[in-house]
């Protein structure tokens, strides 16, 4: 509330003490509200927390997919005849490629009868062209006086999912010749364009430019076919596209498993996870000069994540340990040195080492389906994320949500009781207005009083 008065009668800087009064009064105020303030930063952090959590999940589901954990390489000698793409868990090895033809779609030529100079100027006659295309039969209707982008243009209406219809120059620029090319949508003999007939009395006469055919290959030394240069799951994990033949015989190209690809893949993992720990870390610091290092100091969700990751990644099964014969139980033992932090580092040597020496008992340590790091990490992280459902039916919040939920409760309490001290607050203002107004116009009553007879005894009045 403004002050709207000076102590002009009393001589007091009324608006002042009233200021510092309400400012007194308004401390209980201040620190409900910084208290507020630390409350709304807690909700900030847990929901940081959060999301780190997710993404090192998200990691951990992505490299248990299928195909998701190794990662593979191909090289071949001979680049033009192939290019190749890995499309899962490859099996490496040397293999041979022997490119026989490539993939073809049926394509004819329609001549005019007379030559078309312009493209647009009418000079064909009437009639239909007909043909059949993946065993269905088209009709396109020419009319009489039609340009040949018009008769383009009747074969696009009757026919464009199946054919495209081009307009083109085989003359030069200062004598054209247009014609007209139809070719299939698609490749492959099983996409032939046949029975092509067309009515003489349009003017157009047809020149078959390509036929119609398969791309076929030998992959060590067998015969693969495919309508298009795509040869998808010839090999596991693993199609090609064909670019070119082979005239002088078969190409090798080899599948392996790229280690360094797969340490990237895993480094992800380690990122992550060391993200969450560093978090953890920084928020459970303390120090004499500077106190708690973050708002969720002591906070049970940092202790209950911190003995999720170790109990899902550092606590082997005692029997799967006892048992391992070759050093693949633990991550310790496959270059994954664990910090004083809680942090990980990853050991080239040791690592390259391990995982070239046994893929297979490499990827089981991570993504076996019972024991494997990862998928009990995924599964430990699904009882923080996922809320969970009661026999009864009810279904109960993630734990960072229901951290949320409680601290927004406290919020709720801390403004209920802001509000109600800010009411009394206004209303001792208000308060004090009135009374110091009241004051004011008490002293200038008698200021005029002593005004007044301070007059009158200097006139010598009785």
């Amino acid at each position: 509330m403004g002050i709207q008065f000076g102590g002009l009668a009393s001589g007091l800087n009324t608006g002042a003490i009233i200021d510092a009064l309400v400012a007194a009064r308004s401390r209980p105020i201040q620190l409900l509200q910084t208290q507020r303030d630390e409350e709304q930063n807690r909700i900030s952090q847990v929901g940081v927390l959060e999301n780190l959590v997710k993404s090192l999940e998200d990691k951990a589901q992505e490299l248990t997919s299928l195909g998701g954990f190794f990662s593979y390489s191909v090289s071949s000698a001979d680049d033009t005849a192939a290019s190749f793409q890995v499309t899962g868990a490859v099996t490496p090895g040397q293999h041979t490629l022997d490119v026989q033809s490539l993939a073809a779609a049926a394509r004819y030529a329609f001549e005019p009868t007379t030559t078309s100079t312009d493209p647009d100027a009418a000079q064909f006659g009437a009639g239909d062209i007909t043909f059949t295309y993946d065993g269905t039969n088209y009709t396109a209707s020419v009319a009489a006086g039609a340009s040949l982008n018009e008769v383009a243009t009747a074969i696009t209406d009757a026919a464009g999912a199946a054919v495209t219809a081009s307009v083109v120059n085989v003359g030069t620029a200062s004598s054209p010749d247009y014609q007209l090319v139809v070719a299939d949508n698609d490749t492959g003999a099983d996409f032939d364009l046949v029975n092509l007939t067309v009515d003489p009395a349009i003017g157009l006469t047809t020149t078959s430019l390509t036929t119609a055919q398969n791309a076929v290959a030998l992959v060590d030394n067998l015969r693969v076919e495919r309508a298009s240069n795509l040869f998808a799951d010839v090999l596991p994990g693993l199609s090609f596209t064909a670019l070119s033949t082979t005239p002088n015989g078969p190409v090798t190209f080899t599948s392996e498993l790229d280690v360094d690809a797969t340490k990237e893949k895993l480094q992800g993992f380690v990122d992550d996870y060391n993200a969450v720990v560093n978090f953890v870390n920084s928020q459970s610091s303390f120090s004499e000069d500077n106190g708690p290092g973050g708002v969720l100091f002591g906070d049970f969700l940092l202790g209950r994540v911190s003995s999720t990751l170790n109990q899902a990644l550092f606590d082997p099964n005692l029997a799967t340990v006892t048992g391992d014969t070759k050093g693949f139980s633990t991550l310790g033992l496959v270059g994954f040195d664990l910090q004083s932090d809680g942090t990980i580092t990853i050991d080239d040597a040791d690592f390259e080492s391990k995982v070239t020496a046994d893929p297979d008992a490499f990827k089981a340590l991570f993504t076996d389906p019972t024991e494997g790091v990862l998928v009990k990490l995924d599964t430990a992280l699904d009882g923080l994320l996922d809320g969970a459902t009661l026999s009864s039916g009810t279904t109960l919040d993630n734990i960072f949500t229901g951290r949320r939920n409680a601290l927004n409760a406290v919020i709720d309490g801390l403004d209920g009781q802001i509000e109600r001290l800010q009411f009394n607050l206004d209303k001792f203002e208000e308060s004090l207005v009135q009374r110091f107004a009241n004051l004011e116009s008490i002293v200038g009553g008698l200021n005029s009083q002593a005004s007044f007879l301070s007059s009158n005894l200097s006139n010598g009045s009785p």
